[in-house]
């Protein structure tokens, strides 16, 4: 049981840096969607959907008898940036 416990944890944090990774590069692009929405942070709260996090993956362990679990994206809308970037050179 500990180690379920350690592998949760682990994940849930894991999946936050990854998001807030997702978010920093895009502002830096110039996408400001994640950060007007809060989610550049390490709380993982932000991140989570009740529809998304919570109720598919449960409906999905039981439909498929724990043969496979999923989750979905939480929805926002995307800003798109104002920088324009050459392929050639990034700059920030």
């Amino acid at each position: 049981m500990d180690i379920i416990i350690f592998y949760l944890a682990v994940l849930i944090f894991s999946v936050v840096i990854h998001e807030v990774s997702h978010g920093s590069a895009a502002l830096m692009l110039g996408d400001s969607t994640a950060k007007n929405a809060n989610r550049l942070t390490l709380n993982p709260l932000p991140h989570l959907d009740f529809m998304g996090s919570f109720l598919m993956p449960i409906f999905l362990l039981i439909l498929t008898q724990g043969s496979f679990s999923s989750h979905t994206r939480t929805a926002c809308r995307a800003v798109f940036g104002h920088r324009y970037f050459e392929f050639t050179a990034w700059n920030f």
